[in-house]
């Protein structure tokens, strides 16, 4: 693995972590971290009452580059892996 794929590496894991304690503290309860099925891989599952939410966290400067860098292939991993 080269250097920037480490920085990569732990700036996603940094991204995911601040994500989940977001979360906790808007009163979720996050289920798992970095879940993996054979269909792939959701890096957040939480629950807020009754709502089942599935997250896949981003690092990008603004949220509106996050929304835009889910592609719809990603979209449908994370449905698979639901």
């Amino acid at each position: 693995m080269t250097e920037k794929r480490r920085r990569a590496e732990r700036a996603g894991r940094l991204v995911e972590s601040w994500a989940a304690w977001r979360l906790l503290l808007t009163g979720h309860r996050v289920l798992a971290r970095r879940y993996r099925s054979a269909a792939g891989e959701i890096d957040i599952i939480a629950r807020l009452g009754r709502l089942l939410i599935f997250a896949e966290a981003k690092n990008r400067p603004t949220l509106d580059q996050a929304a835009k860098s889910v592609t719809p292939d990603q979209r449908r991993r994370v449905e698979r892996a639901a």
